[in-house]
């Protein structure tokens, strides 16, 4: 069986889709659905290449998140568990993949690619009532860490250009935001804003 996420990409200028899929897989004891994104010519419906997630050592990658497009047709994609971060070629070959995050325990993040092609894990590492943090990584498009931050507040937003974390007070109320760019250091906002 194959399982469509409701998520697709048109490269500009290629014509062609991409398409986030996972693909039920069956043996005697158990089941599995690692992910494979799927390159399809969008006026025929012919499929272009498969490249498949599931890789020795990584296990069998599954997410509901969406990948990250670049607009030359470069894919990223990031599996939570187990904490692994891919490039995938516009021709449908991996061109790096390597396991993230180790040290972050049970982190559960999102990807997302910036208007300056950094790529920015983020995540609410504690949702505990006044004392929440968020974790943010930060990598180029070669995979090279860049930096790596945890800090006090609710994720609310990732932009193109920006990150924006809200400060809340121990009665869970509103009390400031503050803004990060991709190499996770803080903006200063004009006091306008607040």
């Amino acid at each position: 069986m194959v399982v469509y996420q409701p998520e697709s990409y048109y490269v500009p200028g290629q014509e062609t889709l991409y398409l986030h899929v996972g693909e039920e897989r069956f043996s005697e004891t158990k089941a599995w659905s690692p992910d494979t994104l799927r390159a399809v010519d969008p006026k025929t419906g012919k499929v272009k290449w498969v490249f498949s997630f599931a890789k020795a050592g990584y296990g069998w990658p599954s997410t509901e998140n969406p990948f990250a497009y670049a607009p030359d047709g470069t894919v990223y994609a990031y599996f939570s568990f187990p904490g692994v971060l891919y490039s995938v070629s516009p021709a449908g070959k991996e061109n790096w993949s390597k396991r993230v995050g180790q040290d972050l325990g049970a982190f559960d993040g999102k990807l997302y690619r910036m208007s300056d092609g950094s790529l920015i894990i983020a995540g609410q590492k504690s949702d505990t009532i006044g004392a929440e943090t968020v974790q943010l990584l930060s990598f180029d498009k070669n995979g090279n860490q860049k930096a790596s931050k945890v800090v006090s507040g609710k994720l609310t937003t990732v932009s193109k250009n920006q990150i924006a974390i809200e400060l809340l007070t121990k009665q869970g109320n509103a009390q400031k935001v503050e803004v990060y760019n991709s190499s996770l250091m803080s903006i200063c906002l004009p006091p306008s804003i607040f």
